[in-house]
């Protein structure tokens, strides 16, 4: 059995790498590490690695229905519940869509869509 430590990256097709990387370097703070235009790539880093998440501008058409395989969410973990809390004030300031906030047992979290 292969024994992964952990994930080591994400990798979304979206509609406009563009606008999607403005997404998550301004509201998440993610970094550029490497852009290739290209490709229509971004590669997206915490800091820790070359790359936690890369935008290939792949997609078309709508968003698949809910039901239809592909990304349900992806995690992102902050600091301190202070920071979460912050976090939910300023996605309401940007007018993203808040679509819940759930206390799991390990963890707190609030989901929200991708907008672009």
């Amino acid at each position: 059995m292969i024994q992964a430590r952990k994930l080591g990256h994400v990798v979304l097709k979206v509609r406009d790498m563009r606008k999607s990387r403005e997404f998550y370097t301004r509201v998440l703070g993610l970094k550029v590490a490497y852009e290739q235009p290209e490709w229509g790539a971004a590669f997206l880093s915490v800091g820790e690695q070359h790359h936690d998440l890369a935008l290939f501008q792949l997609a078309t058409g709508e968003t698949p229905d809910e039901k239809q395989p592909g990304l349900h969410h992806m995690a992102w973990q902050l600091g301190s519940f202070g920071e979460l809390q912050a976090a939910h004030r300023e996605l309401t300031d940007l007018g993203i869509k808040v679509e819940s906030t759930i206390a799991h047992n390990v963890t707190r979290s609030i989901y929200f869509p991708d907008p672009h």
